[in-house]
C-alpha cells in the first residue's frame, strides 16, 4: 500500500498542469501492478460481476398455460 501512495505522490509533484489530476490514476494503476508482479493480487477478481454463469439443476424457465384468471385482491 506505502507503494501505492508514493508512486500517488511522486505522480503528483513531477507532473505539470492538469496532468496532475492522474496521479491518483497512476497511483492506482502502479499499485495494482506491483500487487500483480509481487503475488499479492489474484489472478483474476473474484466479486459477482466477473463470475461466470452456472446452469440451475431445475433448468430453464417454462411459461405456463392460463388456466383461469385470478381474482383481483
Amino acid at each position: 500500500m506505502f507503494k501505492s501512495v508514493a508512486v500517488t505522490v511522486v505522480a503528483f509533484l513531477l507532473l505539470p498542469g492538469v496532468w496532475r489530476q492522474t496521479a491518483v490514476l497512476i497511483g492506482m494503476a502502479a499499485g495494482t501492478g506491483i500487487a500483480a508482479v509481487t503475488g499479492l493480487a489474484p489472478p483474476w477478481p473474484r466479486s459477482p460481476a466477473r463470475q461466470s454463469s452456472t446452469a440451475r439443476p431445475w433448468g430453464a424457465p417454462r411459461a405456463r398455460a392460463a388456466t383461469s384468471p385470478r381474482a383481483p385482491c
